[in-house]
C-alpha cells in the first residue's frame, strides 16, 4: 500500500503517532462553533458577524482571520442579500415634463412674437437685474 501511494514507511509510522497540537484542536473547536451558527443564522453571516457572534455568545476570542481561513476551508460562505431600496421609489414617467410655455408678443413694427420655457426667463431677469445695476453705478 506505501509502494501505491509513493509514502515512506518512517513518515507513515510517524503520521499514525502523531498527536494534534493545541492549535489544531482549537481551530476543530472553532470549525465545530462555525458549522453551529451557519446553520442557526440560515448561511447569513460572513466571517466579520460570524467572529462577533461566537466571541460574544461563547465568551472566545477568536480573531477575523481565523474564522475566515476556517470557513474558506469548510467551504461556507455567506448570502449575500441584496440592498433595500429606498421608500419612495421614482421611475422616469413619474415625473412631468415642464411643458408650461410663456408668450411674449411686443406690439412694435416688426410685431415679433416669440416662446420661451420658464426656466429662461429667471435667467434673462437675473441678468437684466445686475445690467440695470451696472448702469446705475455707471452713472
Amino acid at each position: 500500500m506505501l509502494d501505491v501511494l509513493e509514502v515512506k514507511k518512517a513518515n507513515y509510522y510517524k503520521w499514525l503517532k502523531h498527536e494534534e497540537s493545541k492549535s489544531d484542536l482549537e481551530n476543530e473547536e472553532l470549525a465545530e462553533y462555525i458549522k453551529k451558527y451557519d446553520e442557526k443564522f440560515n448561511h447569513t453571516l460572513g466571517y466579520r458577524m460570524m467572529t462577533d457572534r461566537i466571541n460574544r455568545d461563547e465568551n472566545k476570542h477568536y480573531n477575523d482571520k481565523q474564522v475566515y481561513k476556517i470557513m474558506h476551508i469548510l467551504g461556507i460562505r455567506s448570502i449575500v442579500r441584496p440592498k433595500r431600496k429606498s421608500c419612495t421609489v421614482r421611475k422616469n414617467n413619474n415625473t412631468a415634463k415642464n411643458i408650461k410655455k410663456i408668450t411674449i408678443s411686443f406690439k412694435s413694427a416688426l410685431n415679433f412674437n416669440f416662446i420661451i420655457s420658464p426656466q429662461y426667463i429667471y435667467i434673462i431677469l437675473y441678468k437684466l437685474f445686475f445690467f440695470i445695476i451696472y448702469l446705475l453705478f455707471l452713472y
